[in-house]
């Protein structure tokens, strides 16, 4: 199996359509963040990609923001899946895939999922135990708000608990996305002169806790330890990725075990662009059930009503309306006008009776 993580910046970055940028990276499970899109605004072929099973989670509070999603190929259907990390977001009990945050308040929780910023699937092994894939993109610290930092260090910490749920559960588990913070002075390009600041980060410190004693493994650090000017992320406003000026901060991190008896290769595919960050790909060597027949997790695009042909997008209303306008009607001027008025009137309707359809959607 090969997993991609890769922050791609938005989904209308991308140089090429969709379906060859998936080809391209060439993996099995591909998991995106920053996808800048609400459901609202997805299109079809962003969200059913034959071969694929397609999995969203967006920000409820701004569009063009945040947002992380999964592909997963039809073989490897997962057998649930489940939006945000804090359980807040689940529509049915089946979409849940367990865990308990004992330590935060029900408005804590919310927070953490409202922006979009986790999507979880759960996959099973040929020998009857699960996999569970974490695809994180975590938030960046503002030093004009500090109460970012709180929210990054909850966002960090119910990651932590829910990856250790699973391994209670006896999951093999990998966690994969954009951490926002590069670990240690060899995956920044500059960590500055005084290194106990650097490494006092509370960031950093959460990140060193969480793979330590080998209970998770930094797949890319464990086969290349001493691999420098390793970057994934470079800054777009100068020629920082040609001159190689970059940061270290996205990963593919997995339970010990699977360190030791499946991982076979991590690498950077910096010659992939379309985005500030690069893919980072890993190759395990997992035996699967295969579950091409397997029914997906109610979440998946392609059970969404806008995409299953019993719902119309606005867009598809205007454009449709007005073919028929401008291209098919053959009349008379005073006749036009009448029939234009009575058109106009036709799509206000529809767009209320459309509005009314999102609104029953998102709040069930």
């Amino acid at each position: 199996m090969r997993i991609c993580s890769w922050n791609i910046n938005g989904l209308r970055s991308l140089r090429q359509p969709l379906r060859t940028v998936l080809e391209q990276l060439d993996c099995d499970i591909i998991c995106f963040q920053e996808t800048k899109v609400t459901r609202q605004a997805l299109a079809e072929a962003y969200a059913r990609i034959d071969g694929y099973h397609t999995f969203y989670s967006w920000s409820r509070l701004r569009e063009g923001y945040s947002g992380v999603a999964i592909f997963c190929k039809t073989f490897l259907t997962p057998i649930r899946a489940e939006e945000g990390l804090a359980g807040k977001l689940n529509s049915t009990i089946e979409d849940s895939l367990g865990g308990e945050y004992s330590s935060m308040d029900d408005n804590d929780l919310l927070a953490i999922d409202r922006e979009g910023r986790a999507i979880m699937t759960e996959h099973e092994l040929e020998d009857g135990t699960s996999l569970v894939i974490i695809n994180v993109y975590c938030p960046r610290v503002d030093r004009d708000k500090p109460e970012r930092l709180t929210y990054k260090l909850n966002f960090f910490s119910a990651i932590e608990q829910r990856a250790k749920y699973f391994l209670e559960r006896g999951c093999r588990v990998i966690v994969v996305g954009d951490f926002n913070v590069s670990h240690k002075p060899i995956d920044t390009c500059d960590p500055g002169e005084d290194l106990n600041y650097f490494n006092s980060s509370p960031s950093r410190l959460w990140f060193s806790k969480f793979i330590n004693n080998n209970i998770f493994i930094d797949t890319f650090r464990y086969l290349h330890p001493d691999q420098r000017e390793a970057y994934t992320c470079w800054e777009t406003l100068s020629s920082a990725r040609v001159n190689n000026y970059g940061v270290r901060i996205d990963y593919i991190l997995c339970d010990g075990i699977v360190s030791k008896l499946h991982l076979v290769n991590c690498e950077h595919r910096i010659d992939i662009e379309s985005s500030d960050h690069c893919p980072v790909i890993a190759k395990f060597n997992f035996k699967f059930k295969d579950r091409s027949q397997g029914k997906p997790p109610s979440i998946c695009t392609k059970f969404w009503s806008e995409f299953k042909g019993t719902q119309m997008k606005l867009n598809q209303f205007i454009v449709k309306k007005k073919r028929i306008r401008d291209e098919e009607i053959d009349i008379d001027s005073n006749k036009k006008q009448q029939v234009d008025e009575i058109t106009t009137r036709t799509i206000s309707k529809e767009i209320n009776i459309e509005v009314s359809l999102l609104k029953i959607i998102f709040l069930y």
